[in-house]
């Protein structure tokens, strides 16, 4: 199979197909574009997700860190605790353990959610240190999908996580990128966490809020109209994408559009609030533009040089093609 994640369709079929409700307590069963699961307590509404990271070396305790946590903020919670599970090849070093588990401590302190358990095991299962992150929250609104007709707004920058990734873990970049680029793509890689994007989206009527992961910004939008009964219109020429990204995706001739990107988020919301939204995020100082909305023929349609284009995910994310 590709490597990746599994394809929407591939996913509903062997996957989600099986899946079926045993407890009056669970809001939802798991849904293609849908990251968290929603538990009724009555007072209280807990609000789970996990996620492995399985591109990243250099980084990766953090980035575990922040993507499980963006799953949560995008569902409209606030997370408190995480399991953290670390296997690991025979070859793995103490140190490098260490490393892993203190980037992970600095990023959980930084969001201020607790690490509370979870499994650590050598094993020769893995061949490089393979992270899966569990995460608890507690749900402050309900995302109950997005809206025929709702404006899209797109946080921060395309390809963010993917362009610290491949600078910071593949050698050739420190020749091709000049140190002004290896900075900025540095940077892009502490800019990965949604939480105060969130926040800021939450004052205002959202139906969705969607973190931008594997697959990039089309492989988000698609997910989030595949099972829905219209489709969504994006602008390219609304989309920010930084000079160093399509530096890097030009030289391994990847498309940046479909490039991981968590630390940015789509939100859907009203189109009379799309814009108030933007100007609330800047003044934050969070990078943010209106993009698309949804309309009513299914698919997913670019606008770019007045060109109507119909776009669809590929197999697995590009950061898979460069990163061996």
């Amino acid at each position: 199979m590709t490597i990746g994640k599994l394809t929407s369709s591939d996913l509903e079929r062997l996957v989600l197909s099986q899946l079926e409700r045993n407890r009056p307590e669970t809001m939802n069963l798991p849904g293609i574009g849908d990251d968290v699961a929603y538990i009724d307590f009555g007072d209280n509404i807990l609000v789970l997700s996990t996620d492995p990271i399985t591109g990243a070396t250099k980084n990766a305790g953090s980035i575990a860190v922040h993507v499980a946590c963006n799953d949560i903020a995008a569902g409209g919670g606030e997370p408190l605790a995480i399991m953290l599970t670390l296997l690991a090849p025979p070859e793995v070093t103490e140190d490098q353990i260490k490393e892993v588990v203190h980037q992970a401590r600095e990023a959980a302190r930084e969001l201020r959610v607790d690490i509370v358990g979870g499994h650590t095991e050598v094993t020769t299962a893995v061949t490089r240190i393979i992270l899966s992150t569990t995460v608890i929250g507690r749900a402050i609104k309900v995302m109950r999908g997005p809206q025929l007709g709702d404006a899209i707004v797109m946080t921060k920058l395309i390809g963010l996580e993917g362009t610290a990734i491949i600078a910071h873990d593949m050698p050739e970049m420190t020749d091709y990128l000049t140190p002004a680029e290896m900075a900025q793509a540095a940077e892009m890689g502490r800019q990965l966490s949604v939480l105060e994007d969130s926040q800021v989206a939450l004052k205002y009527d959202i139906h969705a809020m969607h973190d931008i992961t594997e697959g990039g910004l089309i492989g988000a939008l698609c997910e989030v109209v595949f099972h829905k009964d219209f489709g969504v219109e994006f602008d390219y020429e609304q989309l920010q994408i930084a000079p160093v990204t399509q530096k890097i995706a030009d030289y391994y001739d990847i498309d940046p559009l479909q490039l991981i990107s968590s630390g940015s988020m789509i939100i859907s919301l009203p189109p009379q609030e799309a814009d108030a939204l933007v100007q609330d995020l800047e003044r934050a100082g969070i990078t943010a533009a209106r993009i698309g909305r949804y309309v009513e023929d299914k698919g997913a349609i670019m606008i770019k040089d007045g060109q109507k284009i119909a776009v669809e995910p590929k197999k697995g994310d590009e950061l898979y093609r460069v990163i061996p």
